[in-house]
């Protein structure tokens, strides 16, 4: 018998999604979940705001969520420019190894570039595997304890837009 490694497919999350994402965000929370007191009725009801209001998308085993990112469109109170803001990037342990964690980050940065906006990840001093997959893309700029990635504007206007 072949041990054979089930494909996992990367795709637009939907609303039939949110309560799997949200196991998956709050396994993420591991030890600290008890700690951080998660409702598990107010997590998956953030989840489907998300799915309302941001891009998501997930990565697909046999109908397993093994991976997920969420991107919300965001503006700081100082400038007029949008830019979309990690909201959850998590990947099982399990899927580490193959390019799960790349391709999801490859499906938001498409996103982000259709609508021309930038794109802005936080990386805590614990995710060494966060930061390393941001530092290995060429267009991201580290700055502080986050990645950054210019927009990629619309050569005739110039403009990044959310519409």
């Amino acid at each position: 018998m072949t041990d054979r490694k089930e494909a996992v497919t990367i795709r637009p999350a939907t609303a039939l999604d949110a309560v799997n994402i949200a196991k998956l965000l709050k396994a993420q929370l591991g030890a600290d979940q008890d700690q951080l007191r998660v409702n598990d009725k107010r997590m998956v009801q953030w989840v489907m705001t998300t799915l309302d209001t941001a891009f998501v998308a997930v990565a697909d085993c046999s109908g397993r969520i093994v991976g997920s990112i969420a991107m919300s469109p965001m503006q700081q109170p100082w400038s007029d420019d949008w830019f979309m803001g990690e909201t959850w990037f998590t990947v099982k342990p399990s899927v580490h190894a193959d390019n799960t964690a790349k391709e999801l980050l490859e499906m938001a940065e498409q996103f982000a570039d259709s609508k021309a906006l930038a794109l802005f990840f936080k990386v805590p001093a614990t995710d060494a595997d966060k930061d390393s997959l941001l530092s290995e893309r060429r267009d991201f700029h580290f700055m502080g304890t986050a990645y950054y990635r210019e927009a990629k504007r619309d050569v005739q206007s110039g403009a990044s837009t959310l519409a």
